[in-house]
Parts: structure tokens; C-alpha cells; sequence
């Protein structure tokens, strides 16, 4: 009976030290194998919009790195936490991510009561990829001229003029909240599942006023059916050298700008986070990838997991000190 009970005591110890071993040696062992297969980018927003513009260069650069398939996953509705809701639920394996930016992960949970996830542990920053400006659009139908000219004319229309948005709590809906308080006008919120959609509406003049961002407008300039009245970077933008900045237009301190980045989700493993940022660093680092990002209107930023980490936390704290300071908090 002493025999038995040290024996199995040796046996005990030793599936100990194997597991013990095993999980000290597993994610070196995942990071010099991954990837063996497909990665799946996961889109939040629909097709035509600057995620999933840049999603689908990175998958390109990604297949192109790794020598594995790399595709695009279009996961559009409920202001993108259909998309968000899959990565959190993912396997921490580094073959489901996501590309999103500050509108739809970094200013939803300061200022939406309802948002479900926590920003600081249910999901993991990656990289960060691009930067972009924003334009302040009217329907050519609006009389408007000028941002001076247009205020004056909402003034006198309070509630009839509607914008349309990427959604509940985008930055392209703060942007135009916070654009209604500062100029002392009212409109209707018009909220859809990407800025494509948006920008249809408002060419078709079914919605009246658009904040959109660079990447998506730019194909659009010089369309007859849209003015561009401001932008809002805090300088003009080479595309459009005429197109006022909004301190131009009157309206002080008033420059947003916006990140895209790559995150994984929770308990994603550091040896295959780093494995994907030092990846996704060195492809926008590529003259050929800069090229094609600058070209479409973007900055390309190679932020690696550090870094851009650093970035994400602070904006959402950023973004929850604005929202406070500004009133703007909803409740829908």
C-alpha cells in the first residue's frame, strides 16, 4: 500500500511538471507556428467605409507576410458591436481580429450608458495602422455657401435639417453634437450602419448634412450634389486648398482627427501579439503600402502594441473627460 501511494505521488508530480511545462512552452511554440492558417479580419462597419478600406489593404499586406490567406469579414449593425461582440468571443489564437477606430471603440463607452464591454481588458490592441481628417459635407440642395451662411440657415430651421452618421455614438455623430452646441443649432440624427450608406442618403439628398472622413469623401469631390464647407483638421488639406479648416469658419478649437488600428481579443497570448504588431508594422512601413494609403486620403502611422496601447487607453479617457465637459451623453 506504501508502494501504491508513492508511486502515485510520483505520477501526481509528474503531470504536474508536464503541465507546468506545457504552459510555460505553449505560446513560444504558438508564436514560431502561427500562422498555420486563414486569419479573418473582422470589419464592423459595410463595404466602402475607411475600415473597411483599410482592413482589406492589411489583409493584403498580412497574406503577403505571413504566406497564409488573410480575408476580410464585413460584420455591419448595431453601431459595430455585432463585429466587436465576435472578437471578444474568439478564440485568443491570433486568427480572428479586428480593425476599428476611435468612433467605435474609443468614444462609445464614454459616452453610450450601454455599452457592454470594458475598453481596458476585453479586448487587445494590436497595432495601430492609419490616421485621417474629417470633412463637414452639405447637399448641394442647402443654399449654403459657407460655414458662417450655413449656421444662419439651420438657425432658422431648427429640427427640419437632418445628418447622417455611421451610427449611434460614431465620431462622425459626437463631431456633429458637439458641432450643434458650439454653433447653437439643431438637427435631426439620422444614424446608419456605415459611413457608405450615409454618404448615399446625402448625395440623394435624403439626408442634409454629413461629417465624413477624408478616405471616404475623396472620391466624391467635385460631385454637383455635395459642398464641402470645412474641414476638420487643424490645418487645410492639400486636396482641398480653398476648403476652409473650422477655426476658419468660426468656429475655435475645433480639430479632430482619427486613428484605425488592429486589435485581437482578450487573453490574446503577448508572444502572438507581438508576432501580428511587429507584422503590421513593417507592412505600412513598406513605401508600396504608404503609397496607396496617402493616395485615398489616409496617414499611414506604424504603431506597434506599445504604443499604440498607450494611444488607445489615453483616448478613452480622453473621450470620457470631452464627454463630461461637453454635456454629451446618450441615451439611446
Amino acid at each position: 500500500m506504501k508502494r501504491y501511494r508513492s508511486t502515485k505521488s510520483l505520477l501526481a508530480t509528474i503531470a504536474a511538471a508536464m503541465l507546468a511545462i506545457a504552459a510555460s512552452w505553449s505560446p513560444a511554440r504558438a508564436q514560431d507556428t502561427y500562422p498555420s492558417r486563414q486569419i479573418t479580419l473582422i470589419a464592423p462597419y459595410p463595404p466602402g467605409g475607411v475600415v473597411d478600406m483599410t482592413a482589406r489593404m492589411l489583409a493584403e499586406g498580412l497574406k503577403e507576410k505571413f504566406n497564409q490567406s488573410a480575408i476580410v469579414l464585413n460584420k455591419a449593425g448595431a453601431n459595430g458591436m455585432i463585429g466587436l461582440t465576435d472578437l471578444v468571443k474568439a478564440e485568443p489564437d491570433g486568427y480572428t481580429l479586428l480593425l476599428n477606430n476611435d468612433g467605435g471603440l474609443g468614444i462609445p463607452p464614454a459616452v453610450d450608458p450601454n455599452f457592454k464591454f470594458d475598453p481596458m481588458k476585453d479586448y487587445t490592441p494590436i497595432a495601430q495602422v492609419v490616421q485621417h481628417g474629417w470633412m463637414f459635407i452639405v447637399n448641394s440642395g442647402i443654399p449654403a455657401k459657407t460655414m458662417q451662411e450655413f449656421i444662419a440657415y439651420a438657425k432658422a430651421r431648427p429640427g427640419e435639417l437632418t445628418f447622417g452618421t455611421p451610427g449611434i455614438a460614431t465620431l462622425p455623430h459626437i463631431a456633429t453634437e458637439l458641432f450643434m452646441l458650439r454653433a447653437g443649432v439643431k438637427m435631426v440624427h439620422v444614424p446608419y450602419k456605415g459611413a457608405a450608406p450615409a454618404l448615399t442618403d446625402l448625395i440623394a439628398g435624403t439626408v442634409k448634412v454629413n461629417v465624413q472622413s477624408v478616405p471616404t469623401a475623396l472620391g466624391q469631390i467635385g460631385n454637383e450634389r455635395l459642398k464641402v464647407l470645412a474641414v476638420l483638421n487643424g490645418q487645410r488639406l492639400k486636396e482641398l486648398p480653398n476648403v476652409p479648416i473650422m477655426q476658419e469658419s468660426g468656429l475655435s478649437n475645433f480639430v479632430i482627427t482619427s486613428w484605425l488600428g488592429l486589435f485581437g481579443p482578450p487573453r490574446l497570448p503577448a508572444a502572438i501579439r507581438d508576432k501580428i504588431s511587429q507584422a503590421v508594422v513593417e507592412i505600412v512601413q513598406q513605401p508600396r503600402f504608404q503609397e496607396k494609403f496617402r493616395s485615398i486620403g489616409f496617414e499611414p502611422v506604424s504603431g506597434d502594441a506599445a504604443t499604440f496601447g498607450k494611444l488607445y487607453y489615453a483616448d478613452v479617457a480622453r473621450w470620457k473627460t470631452f464627454a463630461n465637459e461637453n454635456g454629451i451623453k446618450l441615451s439611446q
